[in-house]
């Protein structure tokens, strides 16, 4: 029987540890999966900016700068 405690107690804490790493690595998951999701809208507002200026800049300069 004294075998069996040692391995008992291994297993137990094998557990616990894989317990916290699997919680640990969803909250990860989940906090890339905002960081990508957050990076993404503002890659697409600023994309619209640039577009929305480059516009501008295109009709001023077929307009000889008059607007």
């Amino acid at each position: 029987m004294s075998a069996a405690k040692p391995l008992l107690i291994a297993f137990l804490t094998a557990s616990a540890l894989a317990g916290c790493s699997a919680e640990k690595t969803y909250d990860n998951t989940v906090d890339s999966a905002l960081f990508v999701t957050k990076s993404a809208v503002k890659v697409t507002a600023g994309a619209a900016k640039l577009a929305v200026k480059g516009t501008g800049a295109a009709v001023r300069a077929v307009n000889g700068g008059d607007e």
